[in-house]
């Protein structure tokens, strides 16, 4: 048995609930969501996230190692520019936190790139987080 967010009620495991809203055709699916479901995908974020030491560049940038909730963000959106999705100076490995905070622009996109295109170096005095 489980509660259901949608009518406050319990249900048996694996029963959809009634009061469930139904999903609108489309609405979830975009150019970038399909794009990053390729293989080619999968591929170009271990590379870049081996690239950067499966780090946080941010964070490596400001004295912390963090190495946990990392993905590869794209510093143009692929809805800006399709072209430049698989280019390496496009990607950053971020952590959660710092991937929402360039997502709402609240990191630069002149910071992510500087930040794309040099070497990633883990120096032995940075902290964990």
């Amino acid at each position: 048995m489980k509660s259901c967010p949608y009518c406050g009620g319990i249900h048996e495991v694996g029963v959809v609930c009634k009061k469930k809203p139904a999903r609108k055709p489309g609405k979830h699916k975009s150019k970038a969501g399909d794009l990053r479901h390729r293989a080619i995908w999968t591929r170009k974020s271990i590379e870049i996230r081996e690239r950067d030491l499966f780090c946080c560049r941010y964070c490596l940038e400001h004295g912390t190692v963090t190495t946990r909730d990392l993905s590869v963000h794209h510093i143009i959106p692929i809805n800006e520019d399709e072209s430049v999705w698989l280019e390496n100076d496009n990607l950053i490995t971020l952590c959660y936190e710092h991937h929402e905070e360039a997502e709402k622009g609240l990191i630069d996109r002149e910071t992510l790139s500087r930040l794309a295109t040099t070497e990633a170096k883990v120096s032995p005095r940075l902290r964990r987080r």
